[in-house]
C-alpha cells in the first residue's frame, strides 16, 4: 500500500501533480525594493537633468560670447561707417565749395569779358567823338561840364580824360580845379579840393586810354559862379587844361 502511494505521488509518476514551492517575501522587503528602485530612478533623473543643465549653461555661455563678439563687431563696423561717412561728407563739402568757386570764377570771367568788350566799344565810340586835332595828343581833357547840384551854392563837375591813339603805357598824374566866382561884387578864387596847407592840392588820376571824372564842390552862399578851370598835371608840368563858363 505504501509502495503504491509512493509510486503514485513520486515526482514524474503518471498521474502525479506538479507542486510549486514559493518562498515567502515580507512586505517590508517589497516596499524597500520599490523605494530603492525609486531612489535609483530619481538619482538617475537628477544626474541627467544636471548634465542637461550643464550642457545648456555651456551653450548659453557660448551664445553669450558669440553675441558679445557680434556686438563688438557691430560697434566696430558702426564706428568705421561713421568715419567713412564723415570723410565722404567732408569730400562732398569740399567738392561743393570747389564747384561754387569754379562757378564764381566762370561768372567773373564772363563778366570781365563783357566789361572788356564794353570798354573797347566805349573807347571806339569816344575816339570817334574826339576832334582830329586831339587824337594824337599825349593826354587831353574833353567835355568839361559844370551843373547845379540842387542848391544855389552846390555844383557838380564832369569831364573825360583821354590819351592819344599813339600813346602807350599808363598815364599817372594829378587833377586840379580852380573855381572863379564873385561875392558881393568881388572876385574870389576857390581851389578844388580846398586845403589850408596846400591850396593847390590835386586829385590823383591814373589811366591807360581814358577815365571819366566827376565830383562836387561848393561856393560861399551868395557867390556867383563865373568859370571853372581844370588842369591835368604830370608832376608840376601842366599836360592839359580846359575851361568851363556857364
Amino acid at each position: 500500500m505504501f509502495d503504491a502511494l509512493r509510486r503514485r505521488y513520486r515526482p514524474g509518476a503518471p498521474g502525479s501533480r506538479r507542486v510549486t514551492v514559493r518562498r515567502h517575501v515580507s512586505l517590508w522587503l517589497r516596499v524597500g525594493f520599490v523605494l530603492l528602485v525609486a531612489a535609483i530612478g530619481a538619482a538617475l533623473a537628477i544626474t541627467i537633468w544636471q548634465l542637461s543643465a550643464g550642457d545648456v549653461a555651456s551653450r548659453n555661455t557660448e551664445l553669450e560670447r558669440e553675441i558679445a563678439a557680434l556686438r563688438a563687431d557691430s560697434a566696430t563696423m558702426r564706428s568705421e561707417y561713421e568715419r567713412v561717412s564723415a570723410i565722404a561728407n567732408a569730400a562732398d563739402a569740399r567738392l561743393t565749395v570747389e564747384r561754387t568757386a569754379a562757378q564764381q570764377l566762370a561768372e567773373e570771367a564772363k563778366n570781365t569779358a563783357a566789361e572788356n568788350a564794353r570798354l573797347r566799344a566805349d573807347l571806339t565810340y569816344l575816339e570817334s567823338l574826339l576832334p582830329a586835332s586831339g587824337r594824337d595828343q599825349p593826354v587831353a581833357i574833353q567835355r568839361l561840364r559844370v551843373d547845379s547840384n540842387g542848391a544855389p551854392n552846390q555844383f557838380r563837375y564832369q569831364a573825360l580824360l583821354t590819351r592819344g591813339t599813339t600813346s602807350k603805357g599808363e598815364f599817372s598824374g594829378t587833377l586840379a580845379l580852380t573855381v572863379h566866382a564873385t561875392l558881393a561884387g568881388k572876385a574870389i578864387t576857390i581851389p578844388i579840393p580846398a586845403s589850408d596847407v596846400d591850396p593847390g592840392a590835386a586829385i590823383k588820376v591814373s589811366f591807360t586810354h581814358y577815365q571819366r571824372i566827376d565830383g562836387r564842390f561848393e561856393v560861399p552862399t551868395g557867390a556867383v559862379l563865373r568859370s571853372v578851370q581844370m588842369r591835368l598835371l604830370e608832376g608840376k608840368a601842366v599836360r592839359a587844361q580846359q575851361n568851363f563858363a556857364p
